[in-house]
């Protein structure tokens, strides 16, 4: 059964995930388009494409015993600089 880490990238076009083992082999991917950029739902798009992904890359790669799980994305950041109030 290989080991793998769950590697999860929630872009501004798609939501991409794959299982990638400690040397950096990947095991099996998956990419997800996303409809939604704009809309006060796109994190419910953002679940139903992380459940697509997910069950895509168990279905490429069978007996993935997974050990850790990284999620990643760039969204709407607010960032204040010293001495600002936010």
């Amino acid at each position: 059964m290989p080991e793998a880490i769950l590697a999860v990238d929630i872009g501004s076009s798609s939501l991409k995930a794959a299982a990638i083992t400690v040397g950096g082999e990947v095991l099996a991917r998956s990419r997800q388009p996303l409809l939604q950029r704009a809309s006060d739902h796109a994190a419910q798009e953002w679940k139903d494409c992380l459940q697509k992904a997910l069950l895509d890359v168990a279905a490429r790669q069978e007996g993935l015993a997974l050990r850790a799980l990284c999620i990643s994305g760039n969204g709407p950041t607010l960032v204040g600089g010293e001495g600002e109030t936010l």
